[in-house]
C-alpha cells in the first residue's frame, strides 16, 4: 500500500485486528518490530513478539497492554529453528487461553 493511500487517521479507531494473533517474529523488542507490534495492539490485536534478551520485554509487553492490545514477549532466538518454533507454539498456548 502506498504512504499516498494510508489514510493514518484510522490508526487505533477500527479494531480492524480485534483478538487476531500477530505474531513478530523478529526484532519484535525493537526498532522497526516494536513499531509493528505497537500499531497492531493499537488496534486490537494479540501481539507475540520474541526477543534474544530478557530485557525490554516486560516493559512493551506493558506498553502494548496499555496501547490496547494483549502482548506476550517469549525469550527466543529466531535463527534457531528449535526456538522459532518453540516460540510460536508457547505464544499460542498462552494468548489464546487469554480470549
Amino acid at each position: 500500500m502506498s504512504q499516498a493511500n494510508w489514510d493514518r487517521s484510522t490508526i487505533g479507531r477500527t479494531g480492524r485486528f480485534e483478538g487476531k494473533l500477530i505474531v513478530v517474529a523478529d526484532g519484535g523488542a525493537s526498532g522497526i518490530g516494536h513499531a509493528v507490534g505497537a500499531a497492531f495492539a493499537v488496534e486490537g490485536g494479540r501481539v507475540l513478539f520474541c526477543g534474544r534478551g530478557a530485557a525490554p520485554g516486560p516493559e512493551i509487553e506493558a506498553a502494548l497492554r496499555a496501547a490496547g492490545g494483549e502482548a506476550l514477549c517469549v525469550r527466543a532466538d529466531v535463527l534457531r529453528e528449535d526456538a522459532l518454533k518453540a516460540f510460536v507454539e508457547r505464544g499460542q498456548l498462552v494468548l489464546s487461553a487469554a480470549s
